[in-house]
């Protein structure tokens, strides 16, 4: 038998998969803590071990890896990176280790991913299971392309505000991976479902390629009409042409014919809630809206809306975060709407 002394200052948190006959792939955390993956060749009766090669994939801190084969050249890793956060990377490694390369990296809990244990379900279906906020436990799926990208991570899908003329959509992304951009289906009870807007012929559509932040998307269908129903259901299309449906779907819209009569602002609802909310509020006219999140010493969190809208009925979705995507603590929150001279508060109360 042999051994190899591989990393002399550290290696801790180590996951190895088998790359092919006799190469193998570990993910460590190395020296001053980072993150690792090196590649070996052992012979099948294990008396020779010899490092192939090398890859530092977090410079910063990590722990906790749960390294998986994707396909026979794609793995697919879950660890612990700065601040305690949860990342998915994946990696290119080719069969004899001589070739390690990063195809993305993704932040997929800002509080916190630990004790990670990442085991593949389908072609390219991942469930993940670790620790978050507070020590709770939790499970998370994830779609990945056998290329080791990432899909679109769609979190809501809502309708913002129905008019005379109008429907009004918002969707919200929380990251993008080789997003070319949205394609808006529309049906009615007699009609089949036939494309209204795409990222081709809509600016507001097109994606944003790769990214790890959220995006918010709004669309306003302008070509409904009073007395009629409608369904909407949203696609994304990668940068390779493949389309991808979100089984989110929008049921049973119609148009607004009267516009409100005041200025309101509702509860929002759920409250309590985790980790969503819905807040709406009713503009009898078109008017400067600014609606802000503070905390109970009045610090802003977050401006949810700060611009002109045209009356109607509206409504906006927080998903807990500060105005930098962090997600906020637990606790009593304010949600005040400020539109000429009507300014008006309520409470609520978010729960982790």
């Amino acid at each position: 038998m042999d051994e190899l002394e591989h990393m002399a200052a550290n290696g801790t948190d180590n996951s190895i998969v088998q790359v092919d006959a006799d190469t193998y792939a570990v993910a460590y955390r190395g020296k001053m803590g980072d993150g690792f993956i090196t590649t070996f060749t052992i012979s099948s009766n294990g008396s020779s071990i010899t490092e192939v090669a090398s890859y530092e994939y977090d410079t910063s801190d990590a722990s906790y890896n749960s390294l998986v084969q994707a396909d026979t050249d794609t793995y697919v890793l879950a660890y612990t990176g700065p601040d305690d956060d949860g990342y998915i990377s994946t990696f290119s490694i080719s069969s004899n280790g001589s070739s390690i390369t990063e195809v993305l990296d993704l932040e997929h809990d800002t509080d916190k991913g630990r004790h990670n244990s990442l085991v593949q379900l389908d072609s390219d279906t991942y469930v993940l299971a670790y620790e978050g906020l507070n020590s709770d436990g939790f499970i998370k799926t994830f779609t990945v392309y056998s290329d080791g990208s990432l899909p679109v991570e769609l979190t809501s899908f809502e309708l913002i505000s129905t008019r005379e003329e109008d429907i009004t959509l918002q969707w919200i992304t929380e990251s993008e991976i080789n997003n070319l951009g949205f394609i808006l289906d529309r049906r009615t009870p007699n009609t089949d479902w036939t494309q209204i807007a795409s990222y081709i012929t809509d600016q507001e559509l097109q994606g944003q390629g790769s990214v790890s932040h959220q995006t918010i998307y709004t669309y306003t269908d302008n070509t409904v009409i009073n007395n009629e129903t409608y369904d909407y259901r949203l696609a994304d299309v990668d940068h390779d042409g493949n389309v991808e449906y979100h089984s989110t779907q929008l049921m049973g819209i119609s148009i607004s014919s009267t516009l409100p009569e005041q200025y309101v602002l509702y509860q929002n609802y759920p409250n309590p809630f985790n980790p969503v909310t819905k807040i709406r509020y009713d503009l009898p006219d078109d008017a400067y809206v600014t609606l802000t999140i503070h905390d109970m010493m009045g610090r802003r969190v977050r401006a949810l809306v700060d611009g002109p809208q045209t009356a109607g009925n509206r409504s906006i979705q927080w998903n807990g975060t500060d105005e930098q995507g962090r997600f906020i603590p637990a606790g009593l929150y304010l949600f005040s709407i400020s539109l000429g001279q009507f300014n008006e508060t309520s409470k609520m109360i978010l729960l982790k």
